[in-house]
């Protein structure tokens, strides 16, 4: 019975890092795709500008 209680404890403990490392991993991915809209929004922005300068012509 002591053997299981320590292994139910140990394993307990892998899937609480387990955890945190997915938790981080989904952290670093959110930040990395962070500047993305700011290119897509540049890139809009930049047809816009096109767009109103053709007009004016």
């Amino acid at each position: 019975i002591v053997e299981q209680r320590v292994l139910s404890q140990k394993l307990s403990q892998l899937s609480t890092e387990n955890e945190y490392d997915s938790t981080r991993n989904n952290l670093k991915r959110s930040q990395s795709t962070l500047s993305t809209p700011d290119i897509v929004w540049k890139k809009i922005r930049n047809w816009d500008d096109r767009k109103i300068q053709h007009e004016d012509i």
